[in-house]
């Protein structure tokens, strides 16, 4: 019997605090000016982007192959604006957490929502505020990285 060395884990960031190269991101909003946001700070943290409206978008790239798949192909982040139609928003968080418990999510939520409670008891990892700014996005995402 031969002894095996363990591998070590794999980084999830780089040197500069930047994703995993092969991690995905999707980002989901109504909002042209959060999806550039977004997809812009995000994209600066090393991830792939897709960007892609609320609803229905956010399923299509959301199916169980990329949830499911392993490697470059696998979604290692959702930013979810749910300013607009929370109700949406946390119904498709809900959906995402009896699919898939580890996806990160992120969700962007009008000031004094009182959805809040409902968004964090169904697995969203942070909620941040409209106006966004780009400091706390990139703030957050960095967290979780790190993680």
């Amino acid at each position: 019997m031969t002894d095996r060395a363990q591998k070590p884990a794999r980084r999830r960031q780089d040197q500069w605090g930047r994703a995993n190269p092969a991690a995905r991101a999707v980002v989901a909003s109504h909002d042209p000016g959060v999806l550039t946001l977004a997809e812009s700070v995000v994209s600066g943290l090393g991830y792939r982007v897709t960007t892609t409206t609320v609803g229905l978008g956010v399923v299509e790239h959301l199916g169980p192959g990329p949830l499911r798949a392993v490697g470059p192909d696998r979604i290692g982040l959702l930013v979810l604006d749910g300013s607009a139609q929370p109700w949406v928003a946390l119904s498709l968080v809900e959906g995402l957490r009896s699919a898939q418990r580890q996806l990160p999510v992120v969700v962007i939520m009008n000031r004094d929502c009182e959805l809040d409670a409902r968004a964090e008891r169904l697995g969203a990892v942070a909620i941040l505020r409209l106006p966004v700014a780009s400091e706390a996005l990139e703030r957050c995402v960095r967290t979780l990285v790190n993680r």
